[in-house]
């Protein structure tokens, strides 16, 4: 009797032991469980909150309440004096300037409160903390977050802005050069404007995007000859400044444009990827070969024949390399002398870009080009470049006294001839390019300086003009 009564209470241990082991593994079960959800979204853990503050205020008969389904007031709101608590986020692959402006808005925020703000990169690492989604980021272009791939997906090719998604702030372009225009509209908007008051918010309908047409969309002048100036800026290559550059060309597409520091590299990428546009160029380098910065005229060869061209170096001695005393380095003129095919008007291109250093060595410069502009066939003339002068510089003045107009204050429409041309990627800038014509030759009907990209620390002038009766 007693062994009988001692097995059962022996095997009722045994079967209480195995019970406890079991609890115990389905236990661990549920806490690697938990442990690989801890990594899911801010979004997924936000929900799964407010599913629970739910659960606790629904009523004892289960039915939904408005109360279960109602949005948080509060979620897509931020406090401007909250911005120091965020985070910087770009992309592990942003190229060198988006670096630099994710540093420049740092360093601003920063010095707001006294406080580091922090920059990271959007990787994400299971269970480090500094590579975690975090609630509180601000989200610099094509990040590998959600809320970035959203506000993108609403952007055309050179739109940009930015807007509050889920309490995160994305601030995009499609690419690097819209992207940095984005995070000056963010400075320009909202931290310059907004200030970091406890009682001003950023809310979910905030979405500011900049809708960006890089065409004039005039109505076509058919006796209208259209010109462009541009210095493509010769250091920092890459691919979006190169395409940057095209489709600012082509979305004008000029008769002639002239181009400044476009050295062998750019010379290259300009002729090859316009010529199927029918664009074909005159010019050498600056140091007499093909790799220098070219002062370069292109014209197109479907609308224009071409009569004449060369280059000058603007020293005493035009003919061969050379410069003035006080100048930097060697500068040039080149010039293409056009004819019209629809109609066999002529007209002379010149295009220069004159020194950086000194205001002499400029003055110095001019005088000989305009020697040299005096040399050539009595044809109408358009001149162009970055004159690195402004115009109460006297550089500017010896142009004008020699009988030419510059086009932005001789225009019949247009932007203001204060509207600056060199910004160097800051809200600064000055008018230092120009578009020079004679009155008796021509009538300018219209001028832009092309704002609307950055793909160089210069903006493209676009100016039409008629033939003067």
């Amino acid at each position: 009797m007693i062994n009988r009564k001692y097995f059962i209470l022996c095997f009722i241990l045994i079967a209480c032991t195995v019970f406890s082991l079991v609890s115990c593994n389905n236990s661990g079960a549920g806490e690697e469980m938990s442990s690989e959800s801890a990594v899911s979204t801010i979004e997924e853990s936000t929900s799964a909150e407010s599913e629970s503050e739910s659960a606790e205020t629904s009523t004892d008969t289960g039915s939904d309440s408005e109360a279960d389904t109602a949005p948080d007031p509060m979620a897509g709101k931020i406090l401007t004096s909250e911005l120091s608590l965020y985070t910087i986020v770009r992309s592990d692959e942003a190229t060198a300037s988006v670096k630099d402006s994710a540093v420049k808005l740092k360093n601003y925020l920063s010095e707001k409160w006294d406080r580091s703000v922090q920059v990271r990169v959007d990787t994400i690492w299971e269970g480090v903390p500094q590579y975690s989604v975090q609630t509180n980021e601000i989200l610099l272009g094509d990040t590998n977050r959600e809320e970035s791939d959203q506000f993108i997906a609403k952007l055309g090719k050179y739109d940009y802005g930015y807007a509050v998604i889920n309490r995160k702030i994305v601030i995009a372009g499609k690419n690097t050069i819209t992207l940095n225009m984005a995070i000056e509209l963010f400075f320009e908007n909202v931290l310059n404007v907004k200030g970091f008051d406890t009682d001003i918010y950023l809310t979910a309908e905030e979405c500011i995007i900049k809708k960006v047409d890089i065409s004039d969309n005039r109505e076509e002048n058919e006796n209208a000859l259209k010109v462009m100036s541009f210095n493509v800026q010769v250091w920092d290559k890459s691919e979006e400044r190169y395409t940057g550059v095209i489709d600012q060309i082509k979305a004008n597409m000029p008769d002639s444009f002239g181009v400044q520091e476009a050295d062998g590299k750019w010379m290259k990428v300009l002729s090859d990827r316009l010529e199927s546009s029918n664009y074909e160029y005159v010019g050498i380098g600056r140091e007499n070969n093909g790799e220098s910065e070219h002062s370069a005229v292109f014209y197109r060869s479907d609308k224009f024949e071409l009569i004449d061209s060369g280059t000058r170096w603007l020293s005493e001695t035009p003919d061969e390399p050379s410069k003035v005393e006080a100048a930097g380095y060697r500068r040039i003129v080149t010039w293409a002398t056009l004819r019209r095919i629809s109609d066999g008007k002529i007209f002379i291109h010149a295009n220069t870009h004159l020194d950086h250093k000194s205001s002499d060595a400029r003055v110095a410069q001019v005088t000989n080009l305009i020697k040299i502009l005096n040399t050539l066939p009595d044809y109408p003339i358009v001149l162009t470049g970055d004159f690195n002068a402004k115009s109460s510089e006297r550089a500017f003045e010896l142009i004008t006294d020699a009988g030419y107009v510059n086009s932005a204050s001789y225009k019949i429409e247009g932007d203001d001839d204060s509207h600056p041309t060199y910004h160097g990627y800051t809200s600064a800038g000055s008018a230092i390019d120009f578009g020079f014509v004679r009155p008796e030759d021509f009538v300018v009907l219209y001028y832009h300086v092309c704002d609307e990209l950055v793909p160089s620390d210069h903006y493209a002038i676009y100016f039409e003009f008629m033939f003067n009766e």
